[in-house]
């Protein structure tokens, strides 16, 4: 079986966020330059985006891995 690649895994992870739909998720990712790249940037990086608030930024900053399960 092969491994996932970084930008597979970063979507699955962004997919299971809370709050995200695709509107944000191409609003992240146009900000951060890839899917992948979002989970690099800083609160304050997300927080300078438009329609990014302090409650996706805590859903965004918490892992659900009891959704994972």
């Amino acid at each position: 079986m092969d491994t996932p690649s970084k930008a597979t895994l970063a979507a699955l992870r962004l997919s299971l966020v809370r709050g995200v739909g695709t509107h944000i998720s191409r609003k992240l990712m146009d900000a951060c330059g890839s899917v992948a790249n979002i989970w690099d940037c800083s609160v304050d990086d997300w927080a300078a985006i438009p329609g990014v608030g302090p409650k996706l930024i805590e859903m965004l900053q918490t892992p659900h891995s009891d959704e994972i399960q």
